[in-house]
């Protein structure tokens, strides 16, 4: 069970990260009620707000984003969201304690290189090549 206590302290702090002040509703209680059942928390809120604002101040995203009715709209969407959200937060991986301090030592970064980013056309233009690729094969093989 939510208690009413809890629905009013996410709304609160909703309102602060964000500095939207939305008046707390019933329909509002109630999606905060589901967002809770769901398994989302405070630390999820903070999370979620605080990559969708990068977004924003990367002009990646627009102010739209951070309004409740795109968040509790579509559940699917919001849980694809959040993956996004804790991917980008969560902790890089390392090289062992060891390992990092000889590469220190002899002037090399001790942090595995991050892989390059692409950009989705890229990604794209090469899927079409492999398919015009698998197409001849299995015409001409």
């Amino acid at each position: 069970m939510v208690s009413q206590q809890q629905i009013q302290e996410l709304h609160a702090h909703y309102a602060t990260l964000t500095g939207l002040e939305i008046p707390l509703t019933l329909h509002l209680q109630g999606l905060w009620g589901l967002y809770v059942l769901k398994g989302y928390g405070m630390s999820d809120l903070e999370i979620l707000v605080r990559f969708l604002k990068i977004g924003i101040l990367r002009q990646e995203r627009r102010g739209g984003c951070l309004r409740l009715s795109n968040w509790f709209t579509d559940w699917d969407l919001f849980a694809e969201e959040m993956a996004m959200a804790r991917k980008h937060f969560r902790p890089k991986p390392a090289y062992a304690p060891q390992k990092a301090q000889v590469l220190r030592a002899t002037g090399r970064h001790d942090e595995p290189p991050s892989p390059p980013a692409e950009q989705a056309g890229a990604v794209i233009e090469r899927l079409k090549l492999a398919a015009m690729l698998n197409q001849w094969k299995a015409s001409n093989l």
